[in-house]
């Protein structure tokens, strides 16, 4: 009776779950907020009706994106995707080996601890018998000689051993969180369900079919990164479009052919229908009293509820209409040549995407009363066909890492402004002039003059090309009155007060710029200057 009931089970189960097998992740398409997984698998099929239970997928499937065909004698039925609770994910394994080696080191750091507990018991022991034998009388000098130098020279060894377990310990301290760190996010990837697919093929006869089948998973995405190197301000620009590629699908992607899209498959891409909107004088509700309500309330052929409305609730607008602007682009997929393997612990991976030598114009730029530092910019031209995206830049001169910046392409300007630091070699300075600076009073007003100097030193051996940006006050009280005096060849924008001066500063030499303002208003009063 029992090896009826074992046999019935095993044939329920084979109806249920099929012939099991094993995929493979050949090639994965990366979006920005997901992924396009595809998988293959290669089975036998015997003549009839198969049923093939796949596994090894994540269980973040999105189920209607699932496509399958299959190569060979067999005619696809139909394809399910669904979640298995039973079986465990391979991690199970790497968990078991990283237990192990955490055991170990743990079994180490025990035995550091009673090597560092001998050696301080060894210190007392021998601490203790040297103010013994000091305190004999007996004891000659030659004697209490032999007696330290054994005390200095044992206790330097016990020190020395001691200090080597002390390091030990620490590197194994190390490792050991590492491997804690790496069990947690194993532990976490372990307890999830695991994803399968069931396939239903036909088959004249016994065959072998290869089962290809895609899907998209929302464990997935990229970020624009870039590098951007400089090698001098008369050369053009190294540019390094990257991808940080990060999954956290509960499966490795190991030397997959990856591709990387611009694309959002998030995004509805059904195309917009635009509905009449019409326009009507509004007509106001009625404003009904308590007694008005009972009455139509009584009277009603069928229940309904009622409310009385407030003239305050009766005269408020009505709610206006929101009008959201969507903008759609044409994805662009970057091939990757190599194999890529992105492990799914949910860390970045940097994929190379394109490289390109960007011609620019270079050009100086500095604002000396917020910052005495000249930024060098590059400006690119018809940047739009590098189809680029907003992302962090790490910026690189001569081969050397200055900092960070953010390149924005999605701007209305035709030219990409692209921040290359701050320039040590171009010296600005800025002092106030004392003979063109002094407070006086003319009839019933008071005038405070004030002056400036701009100093520019190019201390590289080419000439540079540098823009200075300065401002005077604006007066926003018609008693006050400013005056600019002196600007030299300022373009001088008179609504914010900015001035801009350009010039070209040969190898080695300096460029004085000097301005001069008055600041007017009546006696007796006092004005303060703010942003």
């Amino acid at each position: 009776m029992m090896n009826r009931c074992i046999v019935a089970l095993f044939y329920v189960f084979s109806v249920v779950y099929g012939n099991e097998s094993e995929s493979v992740i050949k090639s994965v398409t990366v979006y920005r907020q997901y992924a396009l997984v595809t998988h293959e698998a290669l089975c036998t099929v015997s003549a009839g009706t198969t049923g093939q239970v796949i596994g090894g997928i994540t269980e973040a499937v999105l189920p209607t994106s699932l496509q399958v065909t299959v190569n060979g004698q067999a005619t696809l039925l139909s394809a399910v995707y669904r979640h298995n609770y039973l079986d465990e994910q391979e991690r199970k394994q790497d968990i078991a080996l990283l237990q192990d080696s955490l055991k170990q080191i743990e079994y180490n750091l025990r035995s550091i601890t009673d090597k560092l507990a001998v050696f301080k018991a060894e210190e007392q022991v021998l601490s203790v018998n040297t103010k013994l034998g000091s305190n004999e009388q007996q004891m000659t000098v030659a004697e209490l000689k032999l007696l330290t130098d054994y005390f200095r020279s044992r206790m330097l060894e016990i020190k020395g051993a001691a200090l080597e377990q002390s390091k030990k310990s620490d590197a194994l301290q190390r490792i050991k969180q590492r491997i804690e760190n790496q069990l947690s996010i194993l532990n976490g990837i372990s307890t999830r369900p695991t994803g399968e697919v069931v396939v239903t093929l036909a088959a004249a006869g016994t065959a072998k079919v290869k089962i290809v089948f895609s899907y998209l998973t929302s464990q997935a995405g990229w970020d624009p990164v870039y590098d951007i190197r400089s090698s001098g301000s008369d050369k053009p620009i190294q540019l390094t479009y990257k991808a940080d590629v990060h999954q956290n699908t509960g499966y490795d992607w190991k030397n997959v052919k990856l591709t990387v899209s611009t694309g959002n498959p998030a995004v509805d891409n059904k195309r917009p229908l635009l509905y009449p909107l019409f326009v009507d004088f509004h007509q106001p509700m009625p404003v009904l009293n308590k007694s008005r309500a009972a009455v139509l309330e009584e009277s009603a052929a069928k229940p309904q509820m009622m409310e009385n409305v407030s003239d305050d609730e009766q005269r408020s607008d009505p709610p206006e209409y929101i009008v959201t602007e969507q903008q759609g682009q044409i994805a662009n997929e970057y091939m990757i040549e190599l194999l890529q393997t992105i492990p799914s612990d949910g860390a970045n991976y940097k994929v190379v995407i394109k490289e390109y030598s960007l011609p620019v114009a270079y050009r100086y730029h500095t604002v000396p009363r917020l910052n005495d530092g000249a930024f060098l910019l590059a400006s690119v031209t018809n940047y739009g066909q590098y189809n680029l995206l907003p992302g962090n830049a790490n910026i690189f001169s001569d081969g050397m890492f200055i900092g960070q910046s953010f390149i924005n392409p999605q701007t209305s300007s035709d030219t990409l402004l692209l921040s290359l630091g701050r320039d040590d070699k171009v010296v600005v300075r800025l002092q106030q002039l004392n003979d063109f600076t002094e407070t006086k009073m003319i009839g019933m007003n008071t005038k405070e003059i004030k002056g400036f100097e701009i100093t520019v030193r190019n201390n590289r051996n080419i000439a540079v090309e540098i823009e200075i940006l300065d401002q005077i006050p604006v007066s926003r009280n018609n008693d006050i009155e400013v005056e600019l005096s002196e600007s030299g060849s300022a373009l001088v924008d008179t609504d914010s007060g900015r001035m801009l001066w350009r010039y070209i500063i040969a190898p080695s030499q300096s460029q004085k710029t000097r301005f001069v303002y008055s600041v007017k208003y009546p006696k007796g009063k006092t004005i303060h200057f703010f942003h």
